[in-house]
C-alpha cells in the first residue's frame, strides 16, 4: 500500500492540487512489475504507476522510461494520458515513481471471460481501429524533436524486431497459430531498409 501521507507531502512539495487536503489512494491493478493507485484529493484525480516493493532493482529505470515516453507525447496528436510529474527520489516511497492523468474505463486484463457492454459485441471493432490510428498517428511523432533520441537504439531498429517478437510470442504463447511461419518469414524478407521516423 501507498504511504499517503507521505505522497501528499511530496505532492505540495511538487506544487500539485490539493494542497493539504486529505489524500485517497484505491488499488486498481499491479503486478511484479507495477502497482497502479488511483488517486483522489479534492477535486483532483491522478493515477500513480510504482514498482511493488519486491521488484528488480533496475524496474525504477523502467518506470523513468515510461514517464520520459508519457513526457515526450505531450503535444503530439497521439491519444495519451497527461504526464503530471514523477520522482526519482527512493527516500519519499521506497522507488521511483510518477504520476499521471486519470482516465475512466476497464481493462481487458480485468475482463478476461467477457468484455463488457458494448465492447463485448458492436463497439470491439471500434477499438481495434482506434489502435491502429494511434499506432499511425505515433508514426508520426519526430521523436527527437520530443527529447527521445537517447531513449533506445534506433540503428539496427527493424532488423531486430521480428526475432525478438516472434521470441516474445514463443515464451505466452496459449496456442498454434497457423501461418505465423508464413509471416514470420515474410517480415524478415519485405522490413524497411531504414528507419525513418514518421
Amino acid at each position: 500500500m501507498i504511504d499517503t501521507s507521505r505522497l501528499a507531502e511530496w505532492m505540495d512539495e511538487q506544487g500539485l492540487p490539493g494542497k493539504g487536503a486529505p489524500l485517497e489512494a484505491k488499488y486498481l491493478s499491479g503486478g511484479t512489475q507495477n502497482e497502479i493507485y488511483k488517486l483522489t484529493r479534492d477535486d483532483f484525480t491522478s493515477v500513480i504507476r510504482i514498482p511493488p516493493a519486491a521488484a528488480p532493482a533496475d524496474r525504477d529505470k523502467g518506470i523513468m522510461r515510461e514517464w520520459r515516453i508519457i513526457q515526450g507525447l505531450d503535444g503530439t496528436d497521439v491519444p495519451h494520458t497527461e504526464a503530471v510529474a514523477a520522482c526519482e527520489d527512493k527516500s519519499v516511497l521506497g522507488r521511483s515513481f510518477y504520476l499521471m492523468g486519470y482516465v475512466d474505463g476497464w481493462s481487458p486484463m480485468d475482463h478476461r471471460e467477457a468484455w463488457p457492454a458494448p465492447f463485448d459485441t458492436d463497439a470491439r471493432a471500434g477499438l481495434a481501429y482506434q489502435l491502429a490510428e494511434g499506432i499511425a498517428l505515433l508514426s508520426k511523432v519526430d521523436w527527437k524533436a520530443q527529447g527521445l533520441q537517447d531513449l533506445g537504439r534506433p540503428e539496427g531498429f527493424h532488423d531486430r524486431q521480428v526475432d525478438r517478437w516472434t521470441a516474445f510470442f514463443e515464451r505466452i504463447k496459449g496456442r498454434e497459430i497457423e501461418g505465423l511461419d508464413v509471416a514470420t518469414k515474410w517480415l524478415q524478407n519485405h522490413r524497411p531498409l531504414d528507419y525513418i521516423p514518421g
